[in-house]
């Protein structure tokens, strides 16, 4: 077969699985897997062999040859360990093809479209679908690589429940495990073979060839590791930022590693990755709280989902704490103090004898930074002349305003356009810059100690003056009369403007008195 042979020339050799394992692999390509869509779009609820020939023949149709098909990860570890693994957290596909071509990432994901229209049930309408819509309603996350030493795509189908089926699509890659546990590959292609030409029933004594391989050299040594819950790895400065994660979900498993004595330089190498990878404290909590989301979903329970988030989170502190070396001191302490939080966040959640609030979201238990676009911290007036008092959905419209009742002589003044305005201006704004403010920006107010008077109001006829007022110092006993201290043209030295009636706006514009 061409996926043998095209595999003898890598140094890593091929094992044939024995009937367990094959019967274990059989039940996991027939086991009904829900994809979730966004919006009205439905859930579809495929096997994994139907995904696999799908994706396969639409690749064909996009003129896309298809080396092989692989199982990675998780899941081949949970067919390989028998009975030692009894769950996986999501589903690893590899298909091989040829990514050289300009447009080889555009038609991948073209074909991935087209799979998803054919696996949509059969009472669903196509008219009006398109491969990009439904690329769009199931796929949650896309990755294409494109240099020297990798060249491949990812797109991940969403799963509610965690369990997402990952679609890697590889033409060349550098790494593809992280630690031996999960660096093992299951060519699917025997397989697929047998069900599709096969009539005879699979037995002890009758069953397809399936090969596997472990990257991580010895597939015996590699699977003595997963039996008995081992940590090594080889050339741990090529693992990104993400086998951190990886590593700490599996020390928080019960794994321990082979060689102590190498764990500390290690351990300093995923940090220092993890650090490059994710150099800010947004990306930082980004990440690691979608790998909790797929990784501590709430399948087996939300307390129990709590608590494994605690002891996830804890033991990455421990981790990070112990073995950065490449942070300054307070970049550090900010990334352990995020992590403290959530991990309290968790604790509370899981110690919670409230229902409602251990069904809380996946994402509530980590904090969140504060951002500029928070809501005004006094409410507006209910006035019945303010445009937003009677607004549905106004947060501010029924709430209580300590400006509305203030003892202001212009807040019910006919003439003051300003007396009810909600733009922060006006004698009723609660935004600092009305009557009642103490920053003397605002009109009289019999709540200032002091008054200032304003610059010179200019008269809407003739009288334009460059002159400005003398600045005066005015007691609350005095505001009833402003006497102005230089007269615009055309005026006399008695002219004399109410305060009631007339304040001093900045930047307003005034009838002259002439």
């Amino acid at each position: 077969h061409y996926f043998i042979q095209s595999n003898l020339s890598m140094s890593f050799s091929l094992t044939a699985l024995e009937y367990d394992q094959v019967e274990r692999l059989v039940g996991l390509l027939n086991k009904q897997l829900p994809l979730h869509g966004s919006g009205n779009f439905p859930t579809l609820e495929v096997t994994l062999e139907a995904m696999v020939r799908a994706v396969k023949s639409s690749l064909q149709e996009q003129n896309l040859e298809v080396r092989d098909v692989r199982l990675n990860g998780s899941a081949a570890s949970y067919v390989v360990a028998d009975s030692t693994i009894d769950s996986y957290n999501d589903v690893d596909l590899i298909f091989g093809v040829s990514l050289e071509d300009c447009d080889s990432f555009k038609r991948v994901k073209e074909a991935v479209g087209e799979s998803l229209l054919k696996l949509l049930p059969e009472k669903v309408s196509r008219v009006r679908l398109r491969p990009k819509m439904m690329v769009d309603a199931y796929v949650n996350k896309m990755v294409k690589v494109s240099h020297d030493n990798d060249c491949w795509s990812l797109m991940s189908l969403h799963n509610e429940g965690g369990c997402n089926v990952e679609l890697k699509f590889v033409d060349r890659m550098r790494r593809q495990f992280e630690f031996s546990v999960d660096s093992f590959q299951i060519y699917l292609d025997p397989l697929l073979y047998y069900q599709s030409h096969s009539t005879v029933a699979m037995a002890k004594t009758f069953y397809p060839t399936v090969y596997g391989v472990s990257l991580y050299g010895d597939f015996e040594e590699a699977t003595g590791h997963l039996k008995e819950h081992l940590i090594d790895t080889i050339h741990p400065e090529e693992i990104r930022g993400g086998g951190l994660l990886k590593y700490t979900r599996l020390l928080a498993s019960g794994y321990t590693p082979l060689h102590p004595s190498k764990l500390a330089k290690m351990e300093r190498y995923m940090c220092s990755r993890f650090f490059i990878d994710f150099p800010d404290i947004d990306k930082q909590g980004e990440v690691i709280e979608k790998y909790l989301v797929g990784h501590c979903s709430n399948s087996r329970g939300s307390v129990e989902c709590a608590r494994a988030r605690y002891k996830y989170l804890m033991v990455l502190h421990r981790v990070i704490e112990q073995s950065t070396v490449c942070l300054m001191s307070h970049e550090r302490r900010q990334t352990l103090r995020f992590i403290t939080q959530a991990a309290c966040a968790c604790l509370k959640q899981a110690n919670s004898s409230d229902p409602a609030s251990s069904n809380s979201s996946n994402t509530s238990a980590f904090p969140r930074r504060k951002r500029n676009n928070t809501a005004p911290t006094l409410p507006y007036t209910t006035s019945p002349t303010n445009p937003y008092s009677g607004s549905p959905g106004n947060p501010y419209s029924s709430s209580p305003n300590p400006y509305a009742t203030s003892p202001n002589p212009y807040a019910t003044s006919p003439s003051n356009p300003y007396a009810t305005s909600p733009s922060g201006y006006g004698a009723t704004s609660p935004s600092g810059y009305g009557a009642t403010s103490p920053s003397g920006y605002g009109p009289p107010s019999y709540h200032s100690p002091m008054y200032h008077a304003p610059f010179t109001p200019t008269c809407s006829k003739t009288c334009h003056t460059k002159k400005t007022h003398k600045r005066k110092e005015y007691s609350p006993s005095d505001l009833k009369v402003l006497r102005m201290s230089s007269v615009p043209a055309g005026g006399s030295k008695d002219t004399r403007i109410s305060a009631t009636a007339q304040p001093f706006i900045p930047g307003q514009s005034y009838r002259c008195p002439s």
